[in-house]
């Protein structure tokens, strides 16, 4: 402050003199003209000044606040656009990536050893499962079982089939948009626990059970057997 009130002085003290050669009587400046004076001489020092730490052109702090607070708008702004451009592009690559199930044979979808072979024969609709006289199992009330048969055939000689072991999971589709997870049961025929050599030549009849609500089945025009192992996921066409 005091560095730029000597320069002021030195601006007045030139500019009077200035007005003082040969002889000429200088000016009286009033009061207000002085201030006036010195008002100039204070914003072409400010403008000029280098040693400021705004620069050669001083910008008034509610000016600098507001062009700040625009700043910082403009820049949430411009951010928050790119954020949810950035969550739209992930979003539509997420969809574009996500892997469909691919559509197989029967015998790919269940991983079958070479020498065996696998075949849809045929679906029930039952309230009640039993089979031989050793296993009964009873639908919740109000649902009914889809019950799925698959016979596993050995095309060569005799071969050991262990289906427990590739930890199939199982889901069956109703008419293209019903889809239900096959039941756990101690059943020897069960597809996704048997374990068992095969004749060569014969076939091991197998099956899947399915729970679901009555009305899904009323009027079955398609099936597909969805098969994964945890990492891969298969669709095999049964009717």
């Amino acid at each position: 402050m005091g560095r730029k009130k000597g320069l002021v002085s030195i601006l007045l003290c030139g500019v009077m003199l200035s007005t003082a050669g040969c002889g000429t009587k200088p000016y009286d400046l009033s009061s207000e003209e002085q201030e006036k004076v010195a008002a100039y001489a204070a914003h072409v020092v400010t403008r000029y000044n280098d040693r400021q730490d705004e620069g050669l052109i001083k910008i008034q702090q509610e000016d600098f606040s507001e062009d700040t607070a625009d700043s910082k708008t403009t820049q949430t702004d411009t951010k928050d656009k790119q954020e949810t451009s950035g969550d739209s592009a992930k979003n539509t690559t997420a969809e574009t990536e996500k892997p469909k199930a691919e559509t197989v044979s029967l015998r790919q979808a269940l991983k079958l050893e070479d020498g065996l072979d696998a075949s849809f024969e045929n679906y029930d609709v039952t309230d009640s499962y039993v089979e031989s006289d050793y296993f009964a199992m009873n639908a919740t009330a109000g649902k009914t079982f889809l019950v799925v048969h698959v016979n596993l055939k050995a095309t060569g000689g005799d071969i050991e089939c262990d289906m427990l072991k590739k930890n199939l999971k199982y889901r069956v589709v109703i008419n293209g948009d019903k889809t239900v997870a096959a039941q756990t049961s101690i059943l020897l025929n069960d597809l996704g626990t048997y374990q068992g050599t095969i004749a060569g030549g014969s076939a091991q009849e197998c099956v899947l059970l399915f729970e679901t609500e009555k009305q899904n089945v009323e009027n079955i025009t398609s099936l597909q057997l969805k098969v994964s192992d945890g990492s891969t996921s298969t669709v095999s066409e049964l009717q």
